[in-house]
């Protein structure tokens, strides 16, 4: 055999070895991927009452120190239409917690969202030049 074979032989197996490794890299940095948008499309949008229940809880995971199970909580009621819950997620978002970093432009779209809603959210602080 001679050399240009086996390099193509070589070229080819790390390319089949390669491309299923990139393809799996790539899908799990995407924070949309194919099972997590089913998983959107398949949970339940909730009622109202629900949705107040859910911020309840929310605040009861928060005062025993379950920050994940208190995000989590807080999304399901924020996602649906709740103010006061949206209000939070923009607290949240804007200084960080232990179950999510901070997020300026997250931290913003919750507060439009809660300011939607009729609840009260101060406006940034803008920094005026020699104060």
């Amino acid at each position: 055999m001679n050399l240009k074979v086996i390099g193509g032989l070589v070229a080819g197996l790390i390319l089949t070895a390669w491309a299923p490794l990139a393809a799996a890299q790539s899908q799990s940095k995407d924070p949309d991927t194919a099972t997590q948008q089913k998983a959107k499309k398949d949970k339940k949008v909730l009622s109202k009452q629900e949705a107040r229940e859910r911020y309840r809880d929310a605040r009861g995971f928060e005062k025993k120190g379950d920050h994940a199970a208190a995000l989590n909580a807080y999304l399901d009621a924020g996602n649906a239409g709740h103010g006061r819950a949206q209000k939070r997620l923009g607290e949240i978002y804007d200084k960080g917690s232990p179950a999510t970093k901070r997020d300026y432009n997250a931290s913003l779209r919750w507060y439009d969202k809660a300011r939607a809603q009729g609840i009260e959210v101060p406006k940034p602080h803008t920094y005026t030049k020699g104060r």
